[in-house]
């Protein structure tokens, strides 16, 4: 989905095997109001699903992304804000580098999601990323940390009732 004029579309229910299509599960570029929803994302050479430019208020929820190269989940860029990442399943399989990855967005809400066996990290918050919700996941497995927050002036962000276990050097990471 690749455009300004294109929006409020739901992707639903579909089986996307990377090894077929290339680079990503999905790409939302410039485009508002999608919901992508019980779909398997799998096998990407980037990203399961990647959400770039101005995108805002999409809506990811129920889906599987296994085992894609970069990120399951890629939020990127300042105009990436005010998405719902909702209770999705996003294994690494001790393949993929991130979870669930936010660069510089604004108002995400990350909340329900079972995100295991990144080779980097879970949930990771990168540059100006401010006013986010990362609520009740649970986030385990990962080789360096569950939940981090770094570099740029992220603030206002709140983090809740979030499971943290089995994470290689630390739960929760806060850095500068």
């Amino acid at each position: 989905i690749n455009s300004a004029t294109a929006y409020m579309n739901r992707v639903t229910g579909n089986n996307v095997d990377g090894k077929a299509i290339g680079d990503y599960g999905i790409l939302i570029r410039d485009s508002d109001r999608n919901v992508i929803s019980n779909n398997i994302f799998r096998n990407c050479a980037a990203q399961g699903i990647y959400l770039d430019g101005t995108s805002t208020t999409n809506t990811i929820v129920g889906n599987r992304v296994i085992s894609n190269v970069l990120q399951g989940i890629w939020l990127n860029g300042a105009g990436v804000d005010g998405n719902r990442v909702i209770s999705n399943v996003v294994e690494g399989r001790n393949y993929q580098d991130n979870g669930v990855y936010v660069l510089n967005g604004d108002g995400n809400v990350v909340t329900n999601n079972r995100v295991s066996g990144n080779v980097a990290n879970g949930i990771y918050f990168v540059g100006d990323a401010a006013s986010n919700r990362v609520v009740g996941n649970v986030v385990y497995s990962n080789a360096t940390a569950g939940l981090v927050l770094t570099n740029g002036r992220a603030n206002q962000n709140l983090f809740v009732r979030n499971v943290l276990f089995r994470n290689g050097a630390r739960g929760f990471d806060i850095m500068t």
